[in-house]
């Protein structure tokens, strides 16, 4: 039997604002961009800059990544937990482009990023990802923008040529109190993530604009597991006690391989070449202590594989649904203006006398990992509201047991021109 891969990441936005919108005219009803992944390779070409120079770009968001991560990983109590940072980083992208400048200057903070690149960075890894993954698997990055149909001779057309130059974005003008509107976005979600996503989506009588972001991931596994080989063994609680789980395994299949300072790492790869790598704290070394520890997670994430082992693989199958509240990370991250009531974050999707912010971010991600392979989903949603003006040794065997409470990291590389470079997709631990 094949076995197959399938990840699919959405991060949806939902901006909810209390009265109607200026923006400008030059739109039709609706405007749709390229949705077949051949037809979105054909727009890309040309775009596609060859000497994109991407350093300062990758270490921004590897800088980015442990930050979040930091705060995310350290509020797992002991339960399962999984997130996206690409998803974020794409939806804090798109909304950058509406904002103030402090805004702006926040959010560009938050992220790590340049303002004068960040969307052609980000266009450029829109590109990359749609040239290189898409071989022998599925990669895929679908973005839409929803208008209030009242205000759709008004519209900010800075704001929304951006978000479809940059990102691709599908253009929609609804009634969007309507539930027959919110039926439509639930059918477009569906279909980006190829029916994995089927949100319940509820309309507001004030939503202005409605942004969404998806991220699918297929491919299969370059060297698959036989079901034949689970084994059903104990695996060890943080708390000492033990629950049975299955495990696949794999015997001396020769891999990347890192021992750090009281863990270990090792990967596996995709036919695509994007890869999941698992980090294994040492025996009596809890999960926990190397996530607290600044050095030891500054490692994990940006650590260079410098050995290769004939690796025995025990993974356990599992399924995992996290569901954040983002506001108070993203505040301790140093992002705080976009919440001020007395202020109008964002004059540039909408010209207004009173004052816009942001209510909610959250994201709810989920990953499973079983014989045939994946999968992922992660929705995160932004609410914006309106208030009244105020070295190799490849004969090297390692044993990575993950019996106990692991790390994972499903990740693509970049060459940034001096070597390649880790980009983080969907990060986790599984605890139990």
């Amino acid at each position: 039997m094949k076995k197959w891969i399938k990840l699919g990441v959405l991060s949806l936005l939902t901006l909810t604002i209390t009265s109607c919108s200026i923006f400008g005219s030059g739109y039709n009803s609706l405007t749709k961009s390229p949705s077949k992944i051949e037809d979105k390779k054909k727009y890309f070409k040309d775009k596609l800059n060859n000497e994109w120079n991407n350093k300062e770009f990758l270490s921004g968001f590897k800088n980015y990544s442990f930050n979040l991560s930091k705060e995310l990983l350290e509020s797992s109590n002991d339960e399962n937990i999984v997130f996206s940072p690409l998803s974020l980083h794409y939806a804090m992208s798109n909304l950058y482009n509406g904002g103030s400048e402090k805004s702006k200057s926040e959010i560009l903070k938050l992220l790590n990023q340049d303002g004068e690149k960040l969307n052609e960075n980000n266009l450029n890894l829109l590109a990359f990802s749609l040239n290189t993954f898409n071989n022998e698997g599925i990669f895929d990055t679908n973005n839409s923008v929803w208008i209030n149909e009242a205000d759709k001779n008004l519209v900010n057309k800075n704001f929304l040529n951006r978000s479809k130059e940059y990102y691709l974005s599908d253009v929609f003008f609804e009634d969007l109190s309507k539930k027959s509107t919110a039926k439509m976005m639930e059918k477009w979600v569906s279909e980006k993530t190829r029916n994995m996503i089927k949100p319940e989506i509820k309309p507001e009588k004030d939503t202005l604009v409605t942004l969404f972001n998806t991220l699918y991931f297929e491919s299969k596994w370059k060297n698959e597991f036989n079901k034949n080989d689970n084994k059903n063994l104990p695996f060890k609680l943080s708390n000492a006690t033990e629950v049975e789980k299955t495990f696949m395994s794999k015997n001396k299949k020769i891999g990347e391989y890192y021992k750090g300072s009281n863990f270990q790492m090792a990967n596996m790869q995709f036919k695509n070449s994007i890869k999941i790598e698992f980090v294994l704290p040492d025996e009596n070394v809890k999960i926990e202590d190397l996530i607290k520890d600044e050095n030891k997670l500054k490692e994990i994430l940006n650590k260079e594989y410098n050995d290769k082992a004939k690796i025995n693989w025990l993974i356990p199958k599992f399924e995992v649904e996290s569901k954040f509240d983002l506001i108070p990370t993203i505040k301790n991250l140093g992002l705080k203006s976009i919440f001020n009531k007395n202020e109008n974050n964002f004059p540039y999707i909408k010209e207004s006398d009173k004052n816009i912010f942001v209510s909610l971010i959250d994201q709810i991600t989920s990953m499973k990992i079983d014989e045939q392979g994946g999968k992922a989903t992660s929705k995160t949603q932004i609410n914006l509201k309106e208030k009244s003006a105020p070295t190799s040794d490849e004969s090297k065997i390692v044993d990575m047991k993950l019996d106990r409470p692991f790390m994972y990291i499903l990740y693509f590389e970049l060459d940034n021109g001096e070597k390649n470079v880790e980009m983080p997709v969907v990060i986790g631990i599984i605890n139990k």
